[in-house]
């Protein structure tokens, strides 16, 4: 009886623990240089955040297992179709065992005339690590002078 108390406290306690951790804010990157990501495409070729200076940037980080993260997938498609005024790049935080599924998501969803990248690193990727999220999905707009001009968690932040 006791252990089944003492599991129940701390699997809340757990719970409340991650939960505080979740929300707590990402770092804000507006109007501060954007970090030199570096990655690699769903075609194998290593790229960086540096080949597109001088264009505007949509950069899109999520994962497979988000929620929030398979709408905005959604709502890109849509809105793709709509605003070509810049490059799109999406980097997905997934562990390796989902490369299938990323995949099927970016067929899906109709997003292969992006830069989609597939990290294979889970929430331990270096995209992660270098803009400091703390929740996901991010959406980064970033100007032809490499600053951020705009952050957020959907597609709102580009319209700008």
């Amino acid at each position: 009886m006791l252990n089944k108390l003492f599991s129940g406290c701390l699997l809340k306690l757990l719970l409340c623990v991650f939960l505080i951790s979740c929300s707590s804010a990402n770092y804000n990157w507006q109007g501060k240089a954007a970090p030199l990501l570096r990655f690699t495409d769903q075609n194998g070729d290593y790229r960086s955040l540096e080949d597109f200076r001088g264009e505007h940037v949509g950069v899109i980080v999520w994962a497979t297992w988000c929620h929030k993260s398979k709408k905005l997938l959604r709502d890109l498609s849509q809105f793709i179709s709509k605003n070509r005024d810049f490059r799109l790049i999406t980097i997905s935080v997934d562990p390796q065992t989902q490369y299938d599924r990323w995949l099927n998501l970016v067929k899906e969803n109709k997003l292969d005339g992006l830069v989609n990248c597939f990290s294979g690193n889970d929430t331990r990727d270096e995209a992660v690590e270098m803009l400091k999220i703390k929740e996901i999905p991010q959406v980064y707009l970033i100007s032809p002078d490499f600053e951020v001009i705009a952050q957020g968690d959907d597609l709102s932040i580009l319209r700008k």
